[in-house]
């Protein structure tokens, strides 16, 4: 069987990448049936960190600034959008031509994590990539359906479809430095795009 090289070349947003795992049947939390399980493979793209930040997730507006944890966290982890992911809908102002957010719509159906998901790979794909190379390990996720939990006043959910999936990255040049860790245990790494430090 080929090994999977690590790709060095940082995910960055709109990246093509194939989330890969069991799923879940029904929603995390819920009742599934792990005897007819298969490996599933999700051709989805990422987003950026910044779309952790929704009604439910434990990430929140107040997260965001300079320094702040969704600078932070987008240095470590890569985001692909899950089943209940609504994409923003961006619309260009007919006077000042300039793009303005409002609600959007779910779009197509995306993967989503499942508790035995992680510890998987994030697949990089498309034209930049030489075959499928490793860019993330399944991680977490975030969701804004399923079962309410109030810590502290203040409200989350568990369970449910995931919004987004976490994948820990493993390029060279951020927060971690995965890559350059299991460059130097002698990994086989690549780097797709040249843009390796």
């Amino acid at each position: 069987m080929p090994e999977a090289a690590i790709d060095l070349s940082p995910v960055r947003d709109g990246d093509e990448v194939a989330l890969t795992g069991y799923g879940c049947e029904d929603a995390v939390a819920g009742n599934w049936d792990y005897s007819g399980s298969r490996l599933r493979v999700s051709h989805t793209y990422a987003v950026g960190f910044e779309q952790t930040i929704h009604e439910g997730s434990f990430i929140s507006e107040r997260d965001r600034g300079e320094g702040g944890v969704v600078e932070v966290m987008g240095g470590i982890y890569a985001v692909t959008p899950g089943p209940a992911y609504v994409a923003p809908r961006v619309t260009v102002s007919e006077t000042q031509g300039e793009p303005t957010s409002g609600p959007g719509s779910r779009g197509p159906r995306r993967g989503g994590l499942c508790p035995g998901d992680s510890g998987g790979p994030l697949y990089r794909v498309g034209a930049d990539a030489d075959g499928r190379t490793i860019v993330g390990i399944n991680a977490n996720y975030t969701f804004s359906g399923g079962y309410e939990y109030s810590p502290d006043g203040i409200t989350f959910r568990y369970g449910g479809r995931p919004t987004t999936n976490w994948h820990t990255r493993v390029d060279g040049t951020y927060g971690l430095q995965v890559g350059k860790w299991l460059a130097s245990l002698g990994v086989n790494t690549v780097c797709s795009r040249g843009d390796c430090e």
